[in-house]
C-alpha cells in the first residue's frame, strides 16, 4: 500500500509527498506490476521536482521496466526537456536501448521534441543508433515529418542516406509519407534521389505509389529517374496508373515518362489503369500517346481485359462502361479474346446487372437502359449488330450480356440460349455461341 503511495505521488508531482514517504522508510526504487519505478513514473510525466527528490535519494537511474525502458526514456518520449537534462547530468546512459533497440534519441525524433534532441546529441548521444529494423533517429524523425529535428540530426552528422533492414533510405520514408518539407531538407544534404530498397522502389516510387504530386515533382526536378524500374518492372507511372493517382500520373507524363513501358508480364502502364478501373488515368494515357491496342505478354488488349475484368466486382459497372467507352473512342479493334471464359463472363455479368436493377427505380432503369444501349451499340462489330434479335420484354440485361459476347467474339453469329427468363437472341446461322 505505502508502495503504490510513493508511486502515485511520484505521478502526479507531489514533492513533498514523495519525500515524506522516503523518510517514512519507503524504498526508493520499489516497483509496481509492470516493473516501472517511482522515478519512471515522476520522469514520464515532466515532474522535475520529484526526480530531483528521488535522485537525492540515490533513485537507480537507469532501472528498465518490463520492456527495457529507463527513466531516460520516458521524459525524451514525452518532450520533458528539464528532466532529460537532470537525468543526464546525473550520469543517466544516453543509448540506453529497450524493446526493439530504441534508444531515448529514437524516442525523441520519432515524436518531434526538437530540445530534447539537442540536449541528448549535446550528451554525445550515437546519432546514427540503429533499432532492430535498422531504424536511426533520422528515420523516425523523417518518417514522421519532424523537419526541425531532421536538420538537428543532419547538422550533427547523421548518415543522410542510411537505410533499413529493407533498404528504406529517410527520402523513401519521407517521400511515402508526403512530408515536402523533410524531402527538401534531406535533398540538400545531397541525398541519394534514386536509392532503391530491397524491392527496388524508389523514393519516386513512393511517392508516385502514395499519391504526393509535391513530392513527385521535387524529386523530378532533383534528377530522379523518371523511367526507375522496381523489381516486378514496374515504373513510377505504373504505380501512379494501377492507384489512379492522375496529377501524378500528369507529373511523370510530363517528365518524360516512357508511356509504353512494360512490367515483368508485358504489362503497360495502360493495362494497370485498365485492370483497375481508372477512367480519368485511362484517358490521361491515351492522350499522351499511348497506343490503345498495346498487348501484353498474355497477348491481351486494354480492351480485352476491360471485359475480363468485368468478372470483379471490385471495379463498377460505370467504369466498365466508362473505360470500354473511352478506349473505343481512342480506336481500340475489336478482336477476339483467347483468354476469357465466355460463360462464366456471361453469367457473372448478368448477375451484377441484375444486382443494379434491382436497386433502380423505373425511371433509373429506363435511364440506364439507353445508357447501356449506346455502349453496347459501340461494342457489337457492325457485321454482327444486324443479326441481333432483342426483345425487350423479355429481359434487356440478358440482351446486354449477349451484346458483350458478341464484341468478345466478333463475327459470330448468336445462338439460341436460355435466359434467366427464356429470352431467345439468336443469330443468322443460329450456332450456340455458349454450351
Amino acid at each position: 500500500m505505502v508502495a503504490a503511495r510513493l508511486h502515485k505521488a511520484a505521478r502526479i508531482g507531489d514533492a513533498k509527498r514523495v519525500a515524506a514517504l522516503l523518510d517514512a522508510g519507503e524504498a526508493v526504487d520499489t516497483t509496481d506490476a509492470v516493473g516501472t519505478t517511482p522515478l519512471h513514473a515522476a520522469a514520464r510525466n515532466g515532474h522535475t521536482a520529484v526526480v530531483a527528490v528521488l535522485l537525492d535519494a540515490n533513485a537507480v537511474l537507469d532501472a528498465t521496466g518490463q520492456w527495457g525502458a529507463t527513466p531516460l526514456h520516458g521524459a525524451a518520449r514525452n518532450g520533458h526537456t528539464a528532466v532529460v537534462a537532470a537525468l543526464l547530468n546525473a550520469g543517466a546512459a544516453v543509448d540506453a536501448a529497450y524493446d526493439a533497440g530504441t534508444t531515448p534519441l529514437h524516442a525523441a525524433a520519432r515524436n518531434g521534441h526538437t530540445a530534447v534532441v539537442a540536449a541528448l546529441l549535446a550528451a554525445n548521444a550515437a546519432v546514427d543508433a540503429a533499432d532492430q529494423r535498422g531504424n536511426t533517429p533520422l528515420h523516425a524523425a523523417a518518417r514522421n515529418g519532424h523537419t526541425a529535428v531532421v536538420a538537428a540530426l543532419l547538422n550533427a552528422g547523421a548518415a543522410v542516406d542510411a537505410a533499413d533492414d529493407v533498404g528504406t533510405t529517410l527520402l523513401h520514408a519521407a517521400a511515402r509519407n508526403g512530408h515536402a518539407a523533410v524531402v527538401a531538407a534531406l535533398l540538400a544534404a545531397n541525398a541519394a534521389v534514386d536509392a532503391a530498397d530491397q524491392r527496388g522502389n524508389t523514393p519516386l516510387h513512393a511517392a508516385a505509389r502514395n499519391d504526393h504530386t509535391a513530392m513527385v515533382a521535387a524529386l523530378l526536378n532533383a534528377g530522379a529517374a523518371v523511367d526507375a524500374t522496381d523489381q516486378r518492372g514496374d515504373t513510377p507511372l505504373h504505380d501512379a496508373a494501377r492507384f489512379g493517382h492522375t496529377a501524378v500520373v500528369a507529373a511523370v507524363l510530363n517528365a518524360g515518362a516512357a508511356v509504353h513501358a512494360t512490367d515483368q508480364y508485358g504489362s503497360s502502364p495502360l493495362h494497370h489503369a485498365v485492370r483497375n478501373g481508372r477512367t480519368e488515368v485511362v484517358a490521361a494515357q491515351l492522350a499522351a500517346g499511348a497506343d490503345v491496342d498495346v498487348k501484353d505478354d498474355d497477348d491481351r488488349t486494354a480492351l480485352d481485359l476491360m471485359v475480363s475484368f468485368v468478372l470483379d466486382s471490385a471495379i463498377s459497372l460505370e467504369a466498365v462502361k466508362g473505360i470500354i467507352t473511352v478506349l473505343l473512342g481512342w480506336g481500340a479493334r475489336a478482336r477476339a479474346s483467347s483468354n476469357v471464359r465466355l460463360f462464366k463472363v456471361k453469367r457473372t455479368l448478368l448477375q451484377r446487372l441484375l444486382d443494379d436493377a434491382h436497386r433502380m427505380s423505373e425511371q433509373e432503369r429506363e435511364a440506364a437502359k439507353a445508357e447501356w444501349l449506346a455502349t453496347v451499340a459501340r461494342l457489337i462489330p457492325q457485321a454482327v449488330a444486324p443479326s441481333l434479335r432483342v426483345v425487350w420484354e423479355a429481359n434487356f440485361y440478358d440482351v446486354v450480356v449477349e451484346a458483350l459476347l458478341a464484341r468478345i467474339l466478333p463475327g459470330r453469329s448468336l445462338g439460341p440460349r436460355i435466359g434467366t427468363r427464356g429470352l431467345n437472341v439468336a443469330g443468322s446461322r443460329g450456332e450456340a455461341l455458349c454450351p
